[in-house]
């Protein structure tokens, strides 16, 4: 450490000190910027006697540093705009970079520059040395991994070596880690809460559902009369749909708070095809509509999603039952299956209404129940079928079909949902 230092004596009577330098290569320091610019403080004339005391590249780089935090300059600016290339500082060849930078510390500007330029901290020995003491991390890439630690909850105090390591910047990075991992805490608990909650009355709903569901077959059993069977036959009807209410409340409450298991496996696309329109099958044939799956002879047998096979027919399941409901009467329900090097897809249309304008936005929103929705519908089936094929690693989207197959008219001939199973993920 260099203890005594001879420099020009104006600096004694300045406020502050800013280094304003630019940025060069140096055949001796690999680069000189912030750091090696106050060694402009150091009369000319003394200069030479300073080489000849740190002969050694990294003694001299330690006194550039002990001088540097002599002066502790309040701003450091980089003019790298026009950068000189070349075994300076005393020339080289021009190169535009057409930056320039500022910092609160000459050693974290230069470790900016030499990232610019291609260096890393052990091809500037004033680097190498200003880390020595702690002043800036081994290299620019250290502060990139503390972030992507925390972007992952591994919210831990920046590594630091020093006290001024990063100075402000360390502790305004540190409470802002903070504030961000209170937020997501308090949210982890909102939604554990909301889950518990809905979990709570889902659970309270299945006696008294099961008990009137047992009520309604022995009633069944007992009237003779057509109207009292009519009655009794819009009571079991109302009676499964607040079973099937509750059942998919219950799979959103689990699915909001983490906890639904998912048996990922690579599904055959068949097999999910089969098992998503089993249970939809008899609404299709009560009105009278058909089915057509394209492209499915076209695809290899071995052509799989990886999905859990459950839940994914029933959120496939979902999407059909919508388009059935919202379809008339002996209308076709049209399935697409297509596969490429980024994704396998899924498609449903139907040959109903389609979304309005107003509507698009809300499709896949809680409880939301646009103008053509069915008389019974709760609005919880397309936000339960985002939900599963998102929690899949899946994709979904709606939009409006097109007149005829990709007709120019532009007049919405129904509804299509789009679903996108990338690979590698």
């Amino acid at each position: 450490m260099c203890r005594s230092f001879r420099y020009t004596g104006w600096l004694d009577g300045a406020d502050a000190v800013i280094d304003l330098c630019k940025l060069k290569t140096h055949g001796m320091m690999g680069m000189t910027c912030g750091a090696k610019n106050m060694f402009g403080a150091v009369p000319g004339t003394v200069k030479p006697e300073y080489h000849f005391r740190y002969p050694d590249t990294m003694d001299f780089a330690r006194m550039i540093v002990d001088l540097d935090e002599y002066f502790k300059p309040r701003l450091t600016i980089v003019d790298a705009v026009e950068c000189m290339e070349g075994n300076g500082p005393g020339g080289g060849t021009p190169r535009h970079m057409g930056a320039v930078l500022a910092s609160d510390s000459p050693h974290k500007a230069d470790l900016l520059c030499a990232k610019l330029i291609g260096l890393g901290p052990e091809g500037v020995p004033t680097l190498k040395a200003a880390a020595e003491r702690g002043l800036i991390p081994a290299s620019a890439e250290e502060l990139t991994v503390y972030l992507r630690e925390v972007e992952q909850g591994n919210d831990c105090l920046f590594p630091g070596k020093g006290q001024d390591m990063l100075s402000n910047l360390e502790d305004e990075i540190y409470k802002t880690v903070l504030a961000l991992k209170e937020s997501r805490e308090a949210s982890a608990r909102e939604k554990e809460n909301l889950a518990k909650n809905l979990a709570d009355i889902s659970h309270q709903f299945k006696t008294p559902l099961t008990s009137l569901s047992v009520l309604g077959e022995l009633l069944s059993r007992r009237v003779t009369g057509k109207e009292e069977r009519a009655v009794v036959r819009k009571m079991e009807k109302q009676t499964e749909r607040l079973a099937n209410l509750t059942a998919a409340l219950l799979t959103l409450s689990r699915a909001d708070a983490g906890v639904l298991a998912f048996d990922m496996r690579n599904v055959p696309v068949r097999e999910l095809l089969d098992a998503s329109l089993s249970p939809v099958m008899p609404l299709l044939e009560e009105k009278g509509q058909r089915v057509r799956i394209l492209g499915e002879k076209n695809l290899p047998d071995n052509l799989a999603i990886r999905c859990d096979l459950g839940w994914m027919s029933e959120a496939l399941g979902n999407l059909l039952k919508n388009a059935s409901e919202h379809a008339p009467e002996e209308s076709e329900v049209c399935i697409s299956v297509w596969d490429n090097p980024v994704f396998t897809g899924i498609s449903v249309e139907d040959e109903g209404p389609g979304f309005s304008k107003e509507e698009l936005p809300h499709v896949f929103e809680r409880f939301y129940r646009g103008a053509s929705a069915h008389k019974d519908s709760a609005g919880i089936g397309l936000a339960l079928a985002k939900t599963l094929i998102e929690a899949q690693k899946g994709e979904i989207r709606a939009e409006n079909r097109k007149d005829g197959k990709g007709g120019k008219t532009g007049k919405a001939k129904g509804a299509r949902f789009l679903i996108k199973f990338y690979k590698n993920i």
